[in-house]
């Protein structure tokens, strides 16, 4: 039978998520091949754990539950495409980014490491599994930019985190027997702004101070003013800056952060959203 898209869903924990543009799975084995003595045959084994991968592109209509699910091992989900579908386990976020340009619906982009299973599932659980938040609007101001409680209106805004994942394994396991994250986390953030409270800054005076991090926090809010989601970029530090300005318009300034932190949440990750 043939499967169009529109027959695909991707369950995270026990929730549905929504608004998918694009899922891709890759699944890698890599093993030697050794020719024995006098041509008698060839022996074959996996020398090294096999890993699969996960891309998830989405819309963000409404408050995003994969946030909640970063910096958590051990991940769990299925692809359902039809009437087949695929279990994984054992997974973990490396990366998660948002981004959002005026008029443009927020878009949200993950990459996945799964060191357990991926293997065709036995049963569906599209209809045993939460619904993911929809139904939010979003216009021009729903990202709010806040550096050192000076706030602006944002014309573009990107934000991405990164985790370093490793895995361990036992003696001749195929399979990771735990993974866990790394520290520092990464996280980079760049926006473009109005130039009403902000400043041209002196990098110069940054760069030769070694003790240059500050507060820079971005939230999503919905027309009614609700805050959805928030993001920050702890231990911030300016990476890059530029100031541009056309007839009739109001200057703009773009502004690129870098930060690192350490905290990494504990327990188990949530199945649904709160």
């Amino acid at each position: 039978m043939f499967n169009g898209s529109e027959e695909t869903n991707i369950i995270l924990q026990d929730t549905l998520l929504t608004g998918i543009t694009n899922v891709s799975f890759d699944y890698q084995v890599e093993e030697e091949a050794v020719l024995l003595l006098a041509n008698r045959g060839i022996n074959r084994k996996i020398n090294k754990a096999s890993l699969a991968s996960c891309s998830i592109s989405k819309k963000c209509i409404g408050r995003d539950f994969i946030q909640e699910l970063t910096g958590y091992a051990n991940l769990s989900g299925q692809f359902i495409y039809g009437t087949g579908g695929l279990n994984f386990d054992q997974a973990t976020i490396t990366n998660y980014k948002i981004s959002l340009a005026s008029q443009d619906i927020p878009t949200l982009s993950v990459d996945l490491k799964i060191y357990g299973d991926l293997k065709p599932a036995t049963g569906l659980r599209l209809n045993s599994s939460y619904t993911d938040n929809t139904g939010e609007n979003f216009d021009p101001t729903s990202i709010v930019f806040n550096l050192d409680d000076t706030i602006s209106a944002v014309t573009r805004f990107s934000y991405s985190v990164d985790f370093d994942s490793r895995p361990t394994y036992e003696i001749d396991s195929v399979k990771s027997s735990s993974s866990k994250i790394l520290t520092p986390i990464k996280y980079s953030a760049s926006a473009d702004i109005e130039m009403i409270e902000q400043e041209f800054e002196n990098m110069t005076g940054l760069l030769q101070n070694e003790e240059f991090n500050r507060d820079v926090s971005f939230s999503l809010i919905d027309n009614n003013g609700v805050v959805l989601n928030s993001f920050s970029v702890p231990n911030a530090s300016l990476k890059s800056q530029k100031i541009s300005a056309a007839p009739s318009d109001t200057i703009q300034v773009s502004l690129d952060y870098v930060g690192y932190g350490l905290n990494i949440p504990t327990g188990i990750a949530a199945n649904y959203p709160s």
